[in-house]
C-alpha cells in the first residue's frame, strides 16, 4: 500500500469515527463503538485495520480509552485528522516491531499447539507400551505354565521395562490378575 493510499484510508477512517463521535466534557471528541465493524464499512482490506490504527495512534490522531470486544464497544479519544506532515513523522521501525511481535506470537502459538500434540502422542505411546508389556508378560506366563505341564525347562530373558518409563507401573497385583486371566 502506498503512502498516499495509506493516508487516504486513515483520513476516511478518522472521518467516519469523528462523524459518530460525541463531544466530551474537556472539549475533545470521543468515539464509542465497534471500530472494526466501522472500518469494514469503508470496504478496506481487513489486514490494514491494525496497521492503520497503530499508525494513527503513532501520529497522535487518536488514543484508545477502552478496549472493546465483540459485545463491548471500544472508546477512543479523537485528537486530530491524519495529515501528510504527521504521516511523514511515523517511525517505520515501530510498525516493523509490531509486525515482528505478531509473527513471534503466531509462531509461539503454533509451537505450543505442536507441543500439546507431542505430549498427547507421548502419553498414547506410553499407554501402548504398557499394554504391550502386559501382553508379553501374559504370553510368558502361559509359556511357563505350558513348560511346567510338559516338564520342560523354560529359560526366558528379562523382558521388563524400567518402571520410570511407565505411566503406571505394573504391580505384582496387576501381574497376578493378568496371569489368572490367562488360565
Amino acid at each position: 500500500m502506498s503512502q498516499v493510499a495509506a493516508l487516504t484510508h486513515m483520513q476516511r477512517f478518522y472521518d467516519l469515527l469523528d462523524s459518530k463521535a460525541t463531544d466530551a466534557d474537556d472539549g475533545g471528541r470521543v468515539y464509542e463503538g465497534f471500530t472494526t465493524q466501522d472500518f469494514y464499512t469503508l470496504d478496506l482490506p481487513q489486514p490494514y485495520y491494525t496497521k492503520l490504527t497503530r499508525q494513527m495512534q503513532q501520529m497522535g490522531c487518536m488514543t484508545q480509552l477502552q478496549r472493546g470486544s465483540r459485545s463491548v464497544p471500544s472508546r477512543w479519544a479523537l485528537h486530530h485528522r491524519p495529515n501528510e506532515e504527521l504521516y511523514g513523522m511515523i517511525d517505520p521501525r515501530e510498525s516493523n516491531i509490531d509486525s515482528l511481535k505478531s509473527q513471534v506470537t503466531q509462531y509461539t502459538s503454533v509451537v505450543d499447539q505442536k507441543m500439546r500434540v507431542m505430549r498427547k502422542d507421548q502419553s498414547n505411546l506410553a499407554n501402548r507400551l504398557q499394554h504391550l508389556q502386559v501382553a508379553v508378560m501374559q504370553q510368558a506366563s502361559m509359556l511357563a505354565q505350558l513348560a511346567d505341564k510338559l516338564g520342560v525347562e523354560l529359560v526366558l530373558e528379562d523382558i521388563t521395562i524400567p518402571e520410570e518409563e511407565l505411566e503406571s507401573p505394573i504391580t505384582p497385583e496387576v501381574l497376578q490378575q493378568v496371569t489368572e486371566g490367562a488360565e
